[in-house]
This record gives C-alpha cells, sequence and structure tokens, in this order.
C-alpha cells in the first residue's frame, strides 16, 4: 500500500510549504 503513504507523505509537504509560504 505505497499509494496511501506516499500520498499522506506528500500532503503533509504541501501543507508545511504552504504555510511557510502564507
Amino acid at each position: 500500500m505505497p499509494s496511501p503513504a506516499r500520498g499522506e507523505g506528500t500532503f503533509t509537504r504541501t501543507a508545511l510549504v504552504a504555510r511557510g509560504s502564507s
């Protein structure tokens, strides 16, 4: 099940980047 695991990591990274940019 690498699909959900990878998606979760991407989502977390995106949220962190978005927060830093904001």
